[in-house]
């Protein structure tokens, strides 16, 4: 452990640590579980509300995330290969 609390952690390296990492009671293997839509929409499944408030109350950029089901429509239409890209900040 660096010393710092999580909070403090996130602010100086603009990103969460994967849940895993920190609790391992959790079943959280590598960030929060999330799925695509058809359109591309991200879609949180289940837990990880926590994580995002302190992200969003913290403005990170980025957080742990985990790829869970891709909706067969998103790689047809080609949306897939777009959320691929890195972000433009």
């Amino acid at each position: 452990m660096n010393g710092l609390t999580g909070s403090e952690e996130a602010k100086r390296t603009g990103t969460l640590r994967p849940h895993g990492s920190v609790n391992q009671t959790r079943g959280e293997q590598g960030g929060i579980l999330v799925h695509i839509a058809r359109d591309g929409t991200p879609l949180r499944d289940g837990g990880g509300m926590h994580r995002f408030a302190v992200a969003y109350i913290l403005d990170l950029e980025k957080i742990p995330a985990q790829l869970g089901v891709i909706h067969a429509d998103a790689v047809k239409s080609g949306i897939l290969k777009k959320l691929r890209q890195p972000p433009s900040f």
